[in-house]
């Protein structure tokens, strides 16, 4: 069995935004918003004024067609 991490490089836009910024996952989003004593979230969220995020990454497998492809996704 071949194992390949696929942690590093993966691209993160906010929804609102087609600019994208690369990082390694594990990452927290959220991190990038401001705080706001106003924020929708209150309390609940650290008082962070959250916006939708999205993570996207391309990769090439190299297989024959008898091969079985796992992905096994933790901590999502």
């Amino acid at each position: 069995m071949k194992i390949i991490s696929l942690n590093e490089s993966w691209n993160l836009r906010s929804l609102n935004d087609e600019k994208s910024i690369t990082v390694d996952v594990p990452f927290d989003a959220m991190q990038l918003d401001s705080r706001s004593a106003n924020a929708d979230t209150g309390k609940n969220a650290g008082w962070i004024d959250a916006k939708d995020y999205e993570y996207t990454k391309s990769f090439d497998l190299d297989f024959k067609e008898d091969d079985a492809i796992y992905i096994d996704f933790e901590g999502i």
